[in-house]
This record gives structure tokens, C-alpha cells and sequence, in this order.
């Protein structure tokens, strides 16, 4: 299934090494599960329905802000979202920006930790006008994901309708209950989000920040935006990204940090995502 059979399970308990281990009994009953899904049909809540659990993000966490929301599904509604995932994973990389490196297949983040490290090697050596380092960090990113918006992103990026259904059943239609010491409480509908803990929602994700990557990327064909001074025959860009985690590099120039707060802006709005400002940075080099 290429899934993990010793995860924790959903709000029925049962974890993959069940549904392996009683794949010959039942086994057929998935299979017919999932071709009345692919031909539109809805998931029942009892497959759908969600465990939230709250993990601290800290050792010691004083409010809501430090503790991050997991979703704890029942091993069936992961075989959709995984059955999805392998859709889409095999095009991410023709469509998604060299420039990302996460959750993308044939990619590492230790490309891009070495080329910060050229890029912060270099931020003091170029051009009269300081070089500029900004590390954004998007305030829970995945839960603030419109679903509207995914599926125009997803069309646009040439996806059929078919698999855009799949997709917009699959993160509409969970229901969730909350664990509070150990007990779910409550049953709810989301109306945005991605679930933390299945399988298709990174994909998901980096799918709808390449339209941060792309705007961004349109800021270089600009002749008033300048660029990040590089040595010569050094790779030309302007940011770097590992899912939601994102450095943009241009110069102290009050033009171009004006055309990429704009683009920030529009991408908070558009998309409902919010910069987290107290873990976001500038890096400058003083002369």
C-alpha cells in the first residue's frame, strides 16, 4: 500500500497492520470503495471522519499558537488521499519551480541549504547596493488553504476535471472530532484547510505555493526590480522554497521590496495565507 502499517489510527482504531494483515477478506470490499469513488462518489462519514490532536510545538507552550493540529485518519481515508497522491506526483516536476524543493520526486532540501550557503557566502561581496535575505514563515500554512482557490490552481495548471473532484471530496468532506485528554469531543465540518497527516496534503500545498513561486519569478522579468548580486555564471534567482518555508533574495531597494510586499500581499488575500511575522526575518549585510 506504501503506507505506514504501525501509524496511529483513526477515531475506529484500526491501523494499516490490520488491513494488512485481513487484506484477503477484505480486500474486494476496498476495491469496490474506491471505484465508486473515482466515479463520484461520496465518501460516508464514518470513513471521512477525523481525530484532531493538538501537539505542542515547544517544550513549554503558554497559548493556542504553540501547539500545532494533527489530523489522525482512519487508515481507509488514507488509502484515497494516497491513491490520489500517486495521480499527481508523477507531473510535479514539470509543473512545480526548480526552485521548490519539497515533497517533490528527484528533489532534496540539501540543494538548497547548500546554495543558501553560497548566497549568505556572497551577500556582502556584490554591488554598491546592499544585497537583502528575507526568510518568510507562513502562519499555519496548511490550515488556512481555500479549497475555491485550489481547484482554480489546480485547473489552471492543466489538471482534468476528474481528478479536480477527486481532490475537492477528498479535503471537503471530513468530518473532525478534537482529543482532549485522550477522549474525541465534538463533531464538525472544516470549510478550509488541508488535514497535517495525510498523505496528499504536501502535494497539495506546494501546488498552490507555485503561484507564489511563479509571481515571484515574474518579478525578474522587471527591469525595476534588482536583482541579488551573485557571481558571475551563478544560478539567477530570487527565492528558494521548502513547502510553506520560503527565503526571497533581491537588493535594499525601496522599488523592489515595495513589488514584493505587493506580491505578498496578493497572495495573503487571494489565498487567505498570512505571513507569520514573529518567526519571519531580514537578513542585510552592513557596510
Amino acid at each position: 500500500m506504501g503506507l505506514n502499517k504501525n501509524s496511529v489510527g483513526g477515531p475506529n482504531g484500526m491501523t494499516g497492520a490490520f488491513y494488512q494483515s485481513t487484506w484477503e477478506i477484505i480486500g474486494e470490499d476496498i476495491y469496490k470503495m474506491v471505484k465508486t469513488f473515482v466515479c463520484g462518489a461520496e465518501l460516508p462519514q464514518y470513513i471521512t471522519h477525523t481525530n484532531l490532536v493538538l501537539i505542542s510545538k515547544k517544550i513549554a507552550f503558554n497559548n493556542f499558537s504553540d501547539l500545532r493540529p494533527i489530523s489522525l485518519s482512519n487508515f481507509v481515508n488514507k488509502i484515497f488521499f494516497r491513491i490520489v497522491h500517486e495521480r499527481i506526483k508523477g507531473v510535479l516536476p514539470m509543473i512545480i519551480s526548480p526552485k521548490q524543493a519539497g515533497f517533490v520526486q528527484g528533489r532534496s532540501i540539501a540543494e538548497n541549504v547548500l546554495l543558501g550557503q553560497e548566497i549568505f557566502s556572497e551577500i556582502g561581496k556584490r554591488g554598491k547596493t546592499p544585497n537583502l535575505v528575507i526568510k518568510l514563515d507562513m502562519m499555519k500554512a496548511y490550515n488556512r488553504v481555500e479549497w475555491l482557490y485550489l481547484t482554480k490552481v489546480l485547473r489552471r495548471l492543466g489538471f482534468g476535471d476528474r481528478i479536480i473532484d477527486m481532490v475537492y471530496r477528498l479535503i471537503s468532506y471530513n468530518w473532525h472530532s478534537i482529543l482532549v485528554n485522550g477522549q474525541p469531543k465534538g463533531f464538525f465540518q472544516s470549510s478550509r484547510g488541508l488535514n497535517q497527516g495525510d498523505p496528499l496534503s504536501p502535494t497539495l500545498f506546494i501546488l498552490v505555493a507555485e503561484m507564489m513561486s511563479r509571481s515571484l519569478n515574474s518579478l525578474m522579468q522587471k527591469k525595476e526590480f534588482k536583482r541579488f548580486g551573485m557571481p558571475r555564471g551563478s544560478q539567477k534567482l530570487n527565492h528558494m522554497a521548502f513547502v510553506d518555508d520560503m527565503i526571497i533574495l533581491c537588493k535594499a531597494e525601496v522599488g523592489t521590496m515595495n513589488m514584493i510586499g505587493e506580491t505578498l500581499r496578493k497572495y495573503e488575500a487571494i489565498l487567505g495565507q498570512k505571513v507569520n511575522k514573529d518567526k519571519s526575518a531580514i537578513y542585510m549585510h552592513h557596510r
